[in-house]
């Protein structure tokens, strides 16, 4: 199965597992099936010979950007699908090796083109995709410790209007950048898993910040050109509007750094058939301070004024980088789960999380419209025998987990300077995965 991309404006959803989801994302103590790959590598050494999982995710996401001054209300709203792939195998039930491919960030805005916003973003797009390799090792018969190597391919978009003042009237006249880049990086991840009893047990996960060097093109888009008041509720194009000729498109370098990430995981199981799972996870956001597009010539422009002098295209104009400063802080997460089993094949599961903005509101804009967020998620498990079709033989266990989210994104008003807009919005996430164990 391929993977596919995330369409929604939460970075940090980390929806690449569905028994995980099913109990908001607590899962670092617990890590007993295939995507221990991602939430605790450690874990895979408990597990016993080959496993495989393959894993669906529908995300319908959905945030409302608000203007007071305008009386308007803008959205954004991209539905997609995400899928992710785990191998794994036990060799005599000490030493484990597994893969997975996963996409663990990702987002897309897509606002309309004309809208109050514009200036700073019609549609803006951050794409993670990782294979993981990892290998687990049981210390003895409580401990084990696992490592894995993430090899990271990104891609970056960003389109806004770019404004240009003309020399026949009062207006502006609006051109839609269009920047792109994408590239290609090597991080680490760790892991251990202490199971003292069958009642208790506590995990942990590093995985180290990874600064990525995408390069790219800078395009227009010469089929929006518009002439209106900016202030007006509804801009409305003028016709005939004579298309300015531009520099051709440069090369470009965005620069990523994909945060650091502590996580704390516990599992408990104070009755028979029910156990309990708690996550605090501490993302460092900090350290990405900045979403900017440099030219790779710095006497190069990415955003030349128009001309309608062919002989002035190849002049450099100052402009060789552009871009918002994010001031992004680090984060915390916290997550708490829990299942019953119903009977030893079946189970259900519910789970909340509550997840912090790394923006303050004088930082908050369109671009990563990152609001806090609550999670409330349910779902159920069977873990049952597989059978032989000719022989009705046993020949291992079938997995299938289901899960339905429901996220709430608080409503929070940007202070940032020019953009009085405020964001509020909810989504649905579906999912489920099947698996099989020898």
């Amino acid at each position: 199965m391929s993977t596919g991309y995330l369409s929604a404006t939460v970075l940090t959803l980390y929806n690449v597992g569905p028994k995980a989801a099913t109990m908001a994302g607590a899962f670092v103590g617990r890590a007993d099936n295939t995507t221990a790959i991602f939430y605790n590598p450690a874990g895979l050494a408990f597990q016993k010979s080959l496993g495989f999982s393959v894993n669906v995710n529908y995300y319908n996401y959905t945030v409302e950007a608000g203007s007071e001054k305008l009386q308007r209300t803008d959205q954004s709203s991209e539905p997609q699908l995400i899928g992710s792939l785990y191998v794994a195998y036990t060799y005599k039930e000490r030493i484990s090796i597994g893969v997975g491919a996963y996409t663990p960030y990702s987002l897309v805005t897509k606002w309309p083109s004309q809208w109050p916003g514009d200036p700073l973003c019609v549609n803006s797009e951050l794409n993670v995709f990782t294979i993981r390799p990892v290998l687990a090792i049981k210390i003895n018969k409580y401990l084990s410790i696992g490592a894995g190597l993430d090899i990271i391919h990104s891609s970056v978009r960003w389109d806004f209007h770019n404004i240009h003042s003309v020399a026949w009237g009062p207006d502006e006249e609006w051109i839609i950048n269009e920047l792109n880049a994408s590239g290609n990086g090597i991080g680490f991840t760790a892991g251990v898993l202490f199971k003292p009893s069958d009642n208790f047990q506590i995990g942990g996960r590093y995985q180290k910040k990874v600064d990525l060097d995408l390069k790219g093109k800078n395009d227009y888009d010469r089929g929006h050109l518009y002439l209106f008041n900016h202030d007006a509720p509804e801009h409305t194009p003028e016709v005939g509007i004579p298309e300015p000729e531009f520099a051709p498109y440069q090369e470009v370098i965005f620069s990523l750094p994909l945060p650091s990430e502590i996580v704390v995981g516990i599992m408990l199981a104070p009755a028979k058939r029910f156990t309990i799972q708690a996550d605090v996870q501490r993302t460092g956001w900090s350290s990405f301070k900045i979403w900017e597009f440099v030219a790779a010539d710095p006497e190069d422009s990415i955003f030349p004024e128009p001309t309608e002098d062919e002989d002035m295209n190849d002049e450099p104009v100052e402009g060789a980088r552009e871009g918002i400063e994010l001031n992004m802080k680090d984060t915390w997460s916290f997550k708490l789960g829990g299942e019953y089993y119903l009977k030893e094949e079946l189970s259900l599961r519910i789970g909340y999380a509550r997840h912090q903005s790394p923006f303050d509101d004088k930082d908050l804009t369109p671009v990563l419209p990152l609001l806090p967020r609550n999670v409330v998620s349910f779902g159920v498990g069977y873990d049952g025998p597989a059978r032989s079709i000719a022989t009705q033989s046993l020949i291992g266990n079938i997995t299938f987990d289901a899960y339905v989210q429901y996220v709430m994104l608080e409503e929070r008003t940007s202070s940032y300077p020019g953009y009085p807009l405020t964001f509020v919005g909810n989504y649905w996430v579906f999912g489920f995965g099947v698996g099989f164990y020898l």
